[in-house]
């Protein structure tokens, strides 16, 4: 995971609202364990969604990452055109992009 997908992560876990926990099959009233059923999951995940996801058994957990990665935005066409690696070629030598492209039979 990149460092902005990682942020964007954290972005939508704070965005997530119990509506969404519920239709991913994230909330299930008790975390999977009798204990849990003491308290409001629900109130304790929107008021602190990281550290309850830490305490949620993995199977809640695991939902939980997909509904994230669902949200992720689509990652960016790679952009290798003729003329990418001469470009590069020629930033990181400092030669010119011309010289660049024969260097790099892109002539």
């Amino acid at each position: 995971m990149t460092a902005a997908g990682f942020h964007n992560a954290l972005r939508i876990l704070l965005s997530l609202d119990g509506y969404d926990l519920i239709n991913a099959g994230v909330a299930d009233e008790n975390w999977g364990t009798p204990e849990a059923s003491e308290r409001d999951q629900m109130a304790a995940f929107l008021s602190d969604p990281a550290r309850e996801a830490i305490r949620m058994p993995d199977a809640n957990f695991d939902r939980l990452v997909a509904l994230l990665e669902s949200r992720q935005p689509p990652a960016p066409a790679a952009t290798n055109r003729p003329g990418d690696q001469a470009a590069i070629y020629a930033e990181e030598t400092g030669i010119d992009y011309a010289t660049a492209l024969v260097h790099c039979n892109m002539d």
